[in-house]
């Protein structure tokens, strides 16, 4: 019984020391000589610290019991990946201390991973690297501030770190991220180390802030002087490439500020890549554009082929490949440098020859860019002066300020040019003079000889332009003395006849007399006394034509009158008709007339209006007649006129039912010289003197509807001129 007692005490002791010796983990100790040269203290390798995924309340603590949890080996941290919400979240735990060299004063400690984390001291935490966004608030990555720790040497202290990390699914699909690597991500500082880096940082803030204010400046000036200079494409490129260098520049910077976009916090390493890509994309295109603008002064195929290349080949391939580090990833943009490089020197050298003036500038700004670049690039691990933010923001500003000089020097030699071409074109103008002063005399004689020819030409056209308005003036009196001689044949007629019985007449009561019959000698002299009446009342009639036709026949003072405008136009209707009779017995027309009883008397020109409408049914009836004679079966050539009133005046419609006016000809029938009768049937001016007499002389219009085969209606339209009924 008392050996199994003690068997059982032996075995909780060992128990119980084995339980003390794995809660037990080693303590790293900090050696003073560990410190580089700047001041800087890496914490061990990843593989020293204990991890354990996820998150639970108290796992900062010191006591925790940790002995589960697992040590980082390369083969555990390349199995870490992010969850399917692309966040991975997780714990680290290291124990250490400082040797007793070290002096007890404050460290600052830094981390050069993006992921938020918490720090833990002895469970209580301490700093805080971004915003893991789980209380409140939105997920911030880690900016790499520098952050104050009071530490003590000699005394060991448990660091605990709340790890999160969150991708979104851009850079998920296309970045093959790694959560981290094998070397730790936390470093310790001293006070001077840290005041180099944090004054490093804000000097950094302080060149992108200055550099940027500088090309936005250099920017806007450049697009107003190509506002001004629209035609010139080289300023334009120069204006575009500028922004675009300011658009680089504040790229990397929106990246790595503090206060950058919200959603920069879950893509930037996707949005880094791709706006880098992007952003040298547009630098490297407008570049060329810029340069082959200014050496070529225009654009080649092969320059737009190879910026096809770039644009849609290699930025694409580097925004795909850019997160691996594989041969492809690695060699795209070197490969995409190497091209961009040849086709930059192949341009400066095809265009050796014209580097010439301002163009030299270029070149120059061109040439200190590359070298300032490799500068940076090939000496920045070696040389800390190199690490000046004025001296890595000055690759940005250099060739822009070149750029400035180039305008200021094209501008100035772009002036001089103008004015050797304006001296050039006063030599010539002068020359010029001279010449003309010379030709002056003979041209002033030959002006005067073409005067001279030109009035006699002028009054040689006055005079035949008189002679055929005067000829259409007696072609119209012809017509009307055609048709007033057979008008005034029928009261001729009557005064003739009844004058005859007359005689006849007297001669019977004379002999009635002598008979001694007084009562049949006076119902001859009844009759008598009637045959005078008729033949006055047919004298009368006959007088009236007179006095129309010599109305018509003499020029009109344009005094108006009141008339009868109805029996105007009947007047006229029947004057034209027998006018074309007499001309022509075998022509037969139907008339029409509709008169509006309603007009009464208007005031008018009677015979300027009276020649109107002779003119207008002179017209129609020349056109029934034509179609006639085409020898249509049923056809009845049949002229109509017709008045209105209206309520702002009187309408005048003249129609007829011949071939119509063909549509092509329709708009020139009132342009004076203008016909559509045959050579010698008509002088061109009738329609339009008509039309000057209407609109002219009474304020009212012409105007014409016509169609093809159908016939024609003239329309005259006459204002309210004083109706009198």
């Amino acid at each position: 019984m008392t050996k199994r007692v003690l068997v059982l005490i032996f075995w909780l002791l060992t128990a119980v020391i084995s339980e003390a010796s794995a809660q037990q983990d080693t303590v790293y100790t900090f050696k003073k000589e560990q410190l580089n040269e700047n001041g800087w203290l890496q914490l061990p390798p990843i593989s020293e610290w204990k991890f354990h995924k996820g998150s639970k309340p108290g796992w900062a603590a010191p006591e925790l019991d940790d002995r589960h949890w697992i040590r980082m080996d390369s083969a555990t941290i390349a199995s870490l990946d992010y969850d399917e919400n692309g966040e991975f979240e997780g714990w680290f735990r290291f124990r250490f201390r400082f040797q007793p060299d070290f002096e007890s004063y404050p460290f600052f400690l830094t981390s050069t991973n993006t992921a938020a984390q918490d720090i833990y001291l002895d469970g209580k935490k301490v700093v805080s690297f971004g915003n893991k966004g789980l209380e409140s608030g939105s997920y911030l990555i880690n900016k790499g501030k520098m952050q104050v720790l009071f530490l003590e040497a000699g005394r060991e202290y448990t660091m605990a770190v709340h790890f999160l990390d969150r991708v979104g699914p851009f850079s998920r699909a296309i970045l093959n991220t790694s959560v981290m690597g094998g070397q730790s991500f936390l470093w310790f500082a001293t006070a001077e180390a840290a005041t180099t880096y944090t004054e490093r940082r804000a000097a950094n803030l302080r060149g992108v802030t200055l550099v940027f204010t500088i090309l936005l400046s250099i920017s806007i000036l450049f697009w107003l002087i190509w506002g001004l200079n629209r035609g010139q494409q080289h300023l334009f490129f120069i204006a575009l490439f500028t922004t675009v260098s300011g658009a680089t520049l504040l790229t990397e910077f929106l990246l790595y500020w503090d206060s950058s976009p919200t959603f920069l916090n879950v893509e930037w390493p996707a949005w880094g890549i791709i706006s880098g890509g992007l952003m040298s994309g547009g630098y490297i295109t407008t570049l060329l554009l810029l340069l082959s603008s200014i050496f070529l002064d225009t654009i080649p195929k092969w320059m737009k082929v190879f910026i096809g290349f770039v644009l849609f080949i290699c930025i694409p391939l580097f925004i795909l490949l850019g997160g691996t580090n594989d041969l492809f990833g690695i060699g795209i943009p070197v490969f995409g440098s190497l091209s961009v490089l040849g086709a930059l020197v192949y341009l400066i050298f095809k265009a050796r020859k014209n580097l010439k003036g301002a163009k030299r500038i270029v070149a120059l700004g061109l040439v200190m860019t590359v070298l300032i670049f490799l500068f940076i690039n090939l000496f920045a691990a070696t040389t800390t002066r190199v690490q000046s933010p004025l001296l890595r923001y000055l690759d940005f500003l250099i060739f822009p300020l070149f750029l400035l000089i180039y305008v200021a020097l094209w501008f100035k030699e772009n002036r001089l040019r103008e004015l050797q071409k304006a001296e050039e074109v006063l030599r010539i103008t002068r020359e010029k003079e001279e010449i003309l002063k010379t030709q002056n005399v003979r041209l002033e004689q030959e002006v005067e000889n073409r005067t001279k020819q030109l009035n006699n030409s002028l009054k040689n056209l006055k005079d035949t332009q008189s002679q055929l308005v005067h000829s259409e003036k007696m072609a119209s009196l012809g017509e009307l003395t055609a048709g007033i001689a057979h008008e005034i044949q029928n009261p001729l007629n009557f005064v003739n006849n009844f004058s005859e019985v007359s005689n006849e007449l007297l001669q019977e009561m004379n002999e009635e007399l002598d008979k001694g019959e007084i009562l049949e000698a006076k119902a001859i002299a009844e009759d008598l006394k009637l045959n005078l009446e008729k033949i006055n009342h047919h004298g009368k009639r006959a007088d009236g034509i007179v006095k129309g036709m010599l109305q018509h026949s003499r020029s009109s003072d344009g005094k108006k009158e009141p008339t009868e405008l109805n029996a105007l136009a009947d007047e006229y209707l029947r004057l034209a008709y027998h006018g074309l009779r007499a001309k022509d017995k075998s022509f037969n027309a139907a008339m029409e007339t509709d008169f509006d009883p309603d007009i009464g008397k208007i005031s008018v020109v009677p015979q300027e209006l009276g020649r109107v409408i002779l003119n207008l049914l002179t017209n129609a009836f020349y056109a029934v007649n034509q179609k006639k004679k085409e020898g249509i079966p049923g056809y009845e050539p049949t002229v109509k006129i017709r008045t209105h009133k209206t309520k702002h005046g009187v309408e005048i419609h003249v129609t007829d039912n011949g071939n119509g006016i063909p549509e092509k000809v329709r708009e020139k029938v009132f342009q004076p010289f203008f016909s559509t009768k045959p050579t010698g049937e008509g002088t061109g001016l009738g329609l339009s003197m008509s039309y000057d007499i209407i609109a002219k002389g009474h304020g009212g219009d012409l105007q014409v509807h016509s169609e093809e085969r159908k016939g024609t209606t003239f329309t005259i339209t006459l204002p309210d001129m004083d109706t009198k009924t």
